[in-house]
């Protein structure tokens, strides 16, 4: 978030906003942020026994989600 602010970005488009939201083929979730305009994602994994998403990976999310968050 400081590099963030340091190239004259504004507080508010430093934090992570939610871009990209998609299931996976192998039952699993895949969420990408922006993570201030450095994208990241992180895939999921439903546990029936747990009744909630576990986080299975994290890993860069250049070509994958936008990096400014007022794009799509």
């Amino acid at each position: 978030i400081e590099e963030c602010h340091m190239k004259g970005r504004s507080e508010s488009e430093c934090h992570n906003y939610i871009r990209v939201i998609a299931p996976l083929r192998n039952g699993r979730l895949l969420v990408c942020g922006t993570h201030a305009f450095s994208p990241q994602c992180r895939e999921f994994e439903y546990s029936q026994a747990e009744d909630r998403f576990a986080e299975r990976q994290e890993f860069s999310g250049q070509g994958l989600a936008p990096f400014d968050p007022h794009h799509n």
